[in-house]
């Protein structure tokens, strides 16, 4: 039998008695109950790891239920069922933070599988074999890093059964080559050729369709099933983002309990079923995103998305599985932010909906980017993709204009048609005399040469992308390379603010720092002044230059056993100056361990405590 416990309250006897015979054929520990009453003394009796529970109840609501349980125990599984849903109902749900929305029109092992993934997990993640159906009853086995079919194992060689799971990880879409490069390469990045050759090795083990290549885009993985069926997150570190979503899909069950999944995660939803009643919605009210499949009931959901005035202000994620790139290339043009893959775990998915939509409401600070392009029509595609993503573009068509705006705002990425006569010596100068952090995308022509490519890299460039741009890669550089500004800047910041502290406790603090085997490698000038002894004379001695002889040998030894073990010493230490004068000084000693757990350096914080000391004395 399985082990997971579950407390099923439902008075509907005709649909209870089916679902109960259903788990209890499917070996599951069951204790069943009618109403509240009885339900609260078999809960303070017997423990569980899953409540399944209908709303409307005989005596009364199963909501009261979930709010005393949550009171006694607020990590216990919750799955709510219900006939229907309102917004009245949703609202009383989300503080409560029931686990999951089902309608009783949901399959029984759709509810099988909801209870299966609330469950809890006997043996450790890792220990798990986690399986993802590749098509054609092919299956990847992410811990034994193999390809199964029926009860034949297909093995995978370490560079094979990276590029495999670097392709799931995109969950269906299209992964740029040179990212599957790095992905099977452990020191130099692998050539294309060798990329090549994995990919026709797995296919050779398995069967053709099971990797697709798109010429100058990537390559994507048939992946038919859920991605990780164990993905779970941390409700408590979801910040809450308090904006407005349309979600908009067909099967009404669907859309409420996806909306049900994103109101969990702070957000404000409406779920419609139809174009026309979308359309009515957002001339009555607005909205800051929509979610939107694209085969409706009443017509083609790009059709409704080209009908959006503004996709700056009210953005747009696809759900999808139509692995047609010329169909969503069509779609990033027009705005849309991102596809998703539509599938049926509907946490996971709310999940994934939060994480883009965070990273789009994050993109407030080092956004600004300068798009020098001759040709007006790519510059305003590249707007058009760059806008909805919160990216402030700059558009011109000048290296002299291009240059003055460089010199008067902070870019986080420049993009450059290196068309123009002078774009290499314009990107050299930048480098060199503004900037030599900011990255830079050059765009080549169709018949771009190598030797266009090597001098673009030679003179500082950060990639080369080709004309016409492809626009799921373009977006995958653009974001990786305004990361990597961010994070250069925020080194810089912080850098600069350590620098600051450093300075203010030089001038307050007395400070020393000696190597593992306790030689002096800095002192401050404050240390110099108390000891009267020059930097020069301290740098490269060991520390008992300024030990005074009336100080016993065991708190030293003491001292040192305690840095030693990594663990910092404190204590009133008396020393001896150059001229043989004594000083008392209330010494701290810190040690200082590195990412491999060792210790780099030992830090010493003293403060002058001599003349308190003396007036103890007297």
């Amino acid at each position: 039998m399985n082990k997971t416990k579950i407390l099923y309250i439902d008075s509907d006897k005709h649909y209870s008695k089916k679902l109960l015979h259903f788990l209890i054929d499917n070996h599951y520990n069951v204790k069943y109950i009618e109403g509240i009453k009885e339900a609260f003394i078999e809960y303070s009796f017997n423990k569980c790891d899953i409540v399944l529970i209908d709303t409307h109840l005989k005596d009364g609501s199963g909501l009261e239920f979930i709010k005393e349980i949550k009171n006694q125990n607020s990590q216990e599984g919750i799955i709510v069922l219900t006939q229907s849903v309102d917004q009245a109902l949703f609202s009383q749900m989300i503080p409560l933070k029931v686990d999951r929305l089902l309608f009783k029109e949901n399959s029984f092992y759709s509810i099988k599988k909801e209870i299966d993934l609330l469950s809890p997990i006997e043996t450790p993640i890792q220990e798990e074999t986690l399986l993802f159906n590749l098509g054609n009853t092919y299956f990847y086995d992410k811990i034994q890093k193999r390809i199964i079919k029926d009860s034949h194992i297909i093995w995978l060689t370490p560079q094979e059964d990276s590029l495999v799971y670097e392709l799931i990880k995109a969950q269906g879409g299209f992964v740029a080559f040179e990212r599957l490069q790095n992905a099977i390469s452990k020191n130099e990045t692998a050539s294309i050729d060798t990329l090549r050759t994995v990919v026709r090795k797995i296919r050779k083990k398995s069967y053709t369709g099971i990797i697709e290549n798109q010429s100058g885009l990537g390559y994507r993985i048939n992946v038919q099933g859920d991605i990780d069926v164990y993905t779970k997150f941390d409700m408590d570190e979801v910040l809450k983002l308090n904006l407005n979503l349309l979600i908009l899909i067909g099967n009404k069950y669907k859309a409420d309990s996806l909306s049900y999944q994103l109101e969990r995660l702070g957000f404000n939803c409406e779920s419609l079923y139809t174009i026309e009643d979308a359309k009515m919605a957002m001339a009555h009210g607005s909205f800051d995103y929509i979610v939107s499949e694209l085969n409706l009931p009443d017509g083609d959901g790009a059709d409704f998305i080209k009908s959006i005035h503004d996709l700056n202000a009210t953005k747009v994620i696809v759900l999808s599985n139509n692995s047609d790139i010329h169909y969503k290339e069509y779609l990033y043009f027009r705005g849309v932010i991102d596809f998703i893959v539509d599938i049926d775990n509907l946490p996971y998915q709310a999940y994934t909906i939060y994480k883009t939509i965070l990273k789009v409401q994050s993109n407030t600070e080092f956004n600004k980017i300068l798009v020098i392009e001759k040709s007006k029509k790519i510059g305003e595609q590249i707007k058009d993709i760059l806008k909805p993503r919160n990216y402030q573009v700059n558009l011109v068509n000048d290296l002299i204009q291009a240059y003055e705006l460089l010199k008067r705002e902070k870019y986080a990425l420049v993009i450059l048609d290196i068309s123009y006569k002078e774009s290499f010596r314009f990107l050299t100068d930048v480098k060199s005399t503004l900037d030599k952090s900011i990255p830079f995308i050059v765009l080549t022509d169709t018949n771009r040469s190598y030797n266009v490519v090597r001098d673009s890299f030679k003179n500082g460039a950060s990639d080369a992308l080709r004309k016409p741009i492809f626009a799921e890669e373009f977006i995958l550089k653009v974001d990786q390379l305004v990361e990597y500004y961010k994070t250069i800047q925020e080194l810089t910041r912080q850098t600069q603010l350590l620098e600051s502290y450093k300075n203010i406790v030089d001038i307050s603090v007395i400070v020393s720092k000696t190597n593992p085997k306790g030689v002096i490698t800095y002192v401050n000038s404050m240390f110099c002044k108390l000891s009267r002894y020059s930097s020069e004379e301290l740098i490269g001695k060991p520390h008992n230059i300024v030990r005074h002889p009336d100080v016993p040998k065991e708190i030293f030894q003491d001292m040192w056993d305690t840095i030693q073990n990594q663990q910092i010493w404190s204590g009133v230490v008396k020393n001896r100056a150059k001229d043989g004068s004594t000083y008392i000084v209330k010494t701290s000693i810190m040690p200082i361990i590195n990412s491999d757990g060792e210790i780099e350096e030992y830090i010493s914080l003293r403060s002058d405590i001599t003349a308190l000391y003396q007036e103890k004395q007297s």
